[in-house]
């Protein structure tokens, strides 16, 4: 049975609307992150038959699905005219394989593989797109049926809501990323060195303390104005660290206040006692312990936030590797957390589900601190994704990834200002189409408002349960997207009717 054609797809400036929208996501897709560059060519020439032919199940299937659409809104707008379904079908799945093989030369220019058996499954998915279109399945009584239950006002309600509440779980989702869920409790805690011993750190460590939170600002620079031998056993008391080493005492064992039965024991070459203050210094050596290791990593997992405070002195201000300061960790490809020392910067590296085993997906480093080789205080503090570091009680560098950053870079988007925008883009258009598809007045002005809420209640939520909002970084693409939805709008008579 055959009836009406609906009008999204009988209206010509429709279907022109839609075919642009669709092939912006196809580019925002496939291009992502963006950061083209000549550098990338090499790598290609490199292996350019392993790169040209690999092959995942994963990306077939995926490549096939992505260019049915393609073929799909062609067909159609090619197909009302009385154009032979053969030459139709070879028409359009050029015009497939033309823009494929443009997307796979783009990605030459980009850290992704370019394959020919990309432009193959999307050429083949174009064809079957527009092998569907031919038999006019949208002029079905079911199709039909699907397009009156869309132009329900209440059903368009219902949906919207039900899409602004998925997406807000989604935006919400680096938080679950961002737990300690996945430490190794079987990690040595270390010092001045990797297990392995090639990741030396070299110069002096005065004090230092583990906290299972995040410190605020205002404790860390309370603890910076002070001198590592000028805290007092009340006062570190009073902190309630997990572990504190003063390294004030004498012989092979180093005592730990906060839990006297993890000790650490200094052995070993290349690790000795200052003689004219407390303090250890490290020249190749490492101070290692099991048993504290899994006694950290059980309490900081609990909690799945962290301070690392000490008071250090590097002997040379250019260390590489990067040179391990604090770690717990199995070698240079296993770690819970590390603080080290790369060039002149410090860098953190914390695991989590977002950064993987080695929890190098996403380190954070600093501005350039080591500039000499003075005493300084080091504080590195990590909660719900937010890394940051300091240096004698003042950031040293912006927190890079911070919850804002974490959903773009999961998704390969990058955390250029640019990626957040196609991000955005990606998953608030649909929202922006559902919203103003809801018969008002005014509904551009109606598309806004409601954006604008929706916005601040996340921006709200935000600040509430994490003490830090989106900010700018939510609300300049949301807007954005929503004044380029709302000029478009009209655009999409067939979605956006006068409603029932």
């Amino acid at each position: 049975m055959r009836s009406k054609t609906p009008h999204i797809l009988a209206d010509n400036r429709s279907r022109i609307a839609l075919f642009a929208i669709y092939l912006a996501y196809v580019l925002i897709l496939t291009l992502k992150p963006f950061d083209f560059s000549a550098h990338w060519i090499p790598l290609f020439l490199h292996n350019p038959a392993g790169e040209l032919f690999g092959v995942k199940v994963y990306d077939l299937i995926n490549n096939v699905l992505l260019f049915m659409p393609l073929g799909f809104l062609l067909g159609v707008h090619f197909g009302r005219s009385r154009e032979r379904r053969a030459s139709l079908l070879i028409r359009v799945t050029l015009t497939g394989a033309l823009l494929s093989m443009g997307i796979e030369t783009a990605q030459i220019f980009l850290e992704r593989t370019t394959s020919a058996i990309d432009v193959m499954t999307n050429t083949s998915g174009t064809a079957l797109g527009c092998t569907l279109a031919s038999y006019r399945i949208w002029e079905r009584s079911f199709a039909v049926q699907a397009i009156r239950i869309w132009h329900m006002r209440r059903f368009r309600i219902l949906f919207a809501t039900c899409y602004a509440a998925v997406l807000a779980g989604i935006l919400f989702a680096p938080v679950r990323w961002n737990r300690f869920d996945t430490w190794d409790d079987s990690y040595p805690f270390l010092l001045g060195n990797e297990g392995t011993d090639d990741r030396p750190w070299r110069g002096e460590i005065h004090s230092l303390l583990i906290f299972d939170r995040a410190l605020p600002p205002g404790e860390i620079a309370s603890l910076a104005s002070q001198t590592a031998d000028g805290l007092s056993p009340s006062r570190v008391a009073g902190l309630r660290p997990v572990a504190a080493f003063p390294f004030d005492d004498e012989g092979r064992v180093a005592r730990n206040p906060a839990d006297p039965d993890n000790s650490l024991r200094l052995t070993g070459e290349g690790v000795e006692r200052l003689r004219d203050r407390p303090g250890i210094r490290f020249d190749g050596g490492k101070v290692s312990s099991r048993q504290l290791g899994k006694t950290l990593t059980e309490r900081l997992k609990a909690a799945s936030q962290l301070t690392i405070s000490l008071w250090l002195r590097p002997a040379d201000p250019e260390q590489v590797g990067p040179a391990r300061i604090v770690s717990i960790s199995r070698n240079p490809e296993r770690r819970n957390v590390t603080l080290g020392q790369e060039g002149r910067r410090l860098t953190l590296r914390v695991r989590t589900p977002q950064t993987w085993k080695n929890a190098s997906r996403i380190p954070l480093y600093s501005d350039r601190v080591f500039e000499d080789t003075r005493y300084r205080h080091v504080a590195a503090t990590f909660h719900h994704g937010v890394a940051r570091v300091y240096v004698d009680g003042v950031p040293a560098g912006r927190p890079l990834y911070a919850h804002r950053h974490y959903l773009p870079h999961r998704l390969e988007f990058g955390t250029r200002l640019y990626g957040w925008f196609a991000c955005c883009f990606i998953f608030f258009w649909p929202l922006t189409q559902l919203v103003y598809s809801i018969p008002v007045r005014r509904r551009f002005i109606g598309m806004m408002l409601v954006m604008a809420g929706y916005v601040a209640l996340i921006d709200s939520l935000y600040w509430f349960f994490f003490g830090q909002p989106f900010g700018p970084f939510l609300l300049m693409p949301v807007a954005g997207v929503s004044l380029i939805a709302g000029r478009a709008g009209r655009f999409f008579s067939g979605l956006h009717p006068g409603g029932s």
